[in-house]
């Protein structure tokens, strides 16, 4: 299987959203900006909003056996290649 990490510091856990599909895998997030202050920051590097990220595989993933874990702003999601493999066999007739 495939395990993917990303860092998510400062994004609550329910703003997370994680689809797959038979061959590809989308997460998106949204960090929500503190409630402004009166005087508010002079100068912030800290980037709000919404963004997405997307993964194609090479092969097939089993999509019910998705697992994603959220802890201290570290998201992982273990993806499980598919099993099913499937070959057919013909007859050759002359």
């Amino acid at each position: 299987g495939y395990t993917i990490s990303l860092e998510l510091p400062g994004v609550e856990r329910d703003s997370i959203d994680v689809k797959a599909t038979d061959r590809s895998l989308v997460i998106s997030a949204e960090r929500q900006a503190p409630a402004a202050d009166q005087a508010g920051p002079l100068l912030s590097e800290f980037r709000y909003g919404t963004w997405s990220r997307s993964f194609r595989f090479p092969s097939g993933i089993n999509r019910e056996g998705l697992e994603a874990l959220y802890r201290d702003g570290l998201l992982s999601v273990v993806v499980p290649k598919a099993q099913t493999t499937t070959s057919v066999s013909v007859k050759v007739e002359g």
